[in-house]
């Protein structure tokens, strides 16, 4: 997995808002680039997620794909660097942890198997 080190955050995967007239999908190709320095290729959808901030409900979707390229990460506030991590550490390493994230991550795994298995 790769992760970005988010000042606030720690350890992450690539996240963001989708910025006006932007779709999710193009939302998460740009924030890989920004905060990771990931060309990103084979983007898969697994779902979505809602985020409440006092009165305010928003939802999220989210991706798995794979790492196509790196490139030197451009903006530097955006992220202090990026990581590989083995599946099995990122209970030690990710920011928050939690049942619900493991299983994210799993689906996430079995998303990318399929799709290796289907070619």
């Amino acid at each position: 997995m790769l992760l970005c080190d988010i000042a606030d955050r720690g350890w992450c995967v690539p996240s963001g808002r989708v910025e006006p007239c932007e779709t999710s999908l193009e939302a998460a190709r740009r924030e890989a680039i920004e905060e990771a320095g990931a060309i990103l290729c084979d983007i898969q959808y697994i779902g979505y997620y809602a985020i409440s901030d006092r009165s305010d409900l928003r939802f999220a979707d989210c991706y798995v794909a794979k790492v196509d390229g790196l490139v030197e990460i451009a903006m530097q506030e955006e992220s202090l660097g990026r990581r590989f991590v083995h599946h099995g550490d990122l209970p030690n390493v990710y920011y928050q942890w939690t049942p619900l994230t493991e299983c994210v991550f799993q689906h996430s795994r079995e998303v990318l198997q399929r799709l290796r298995d289907c070619r």
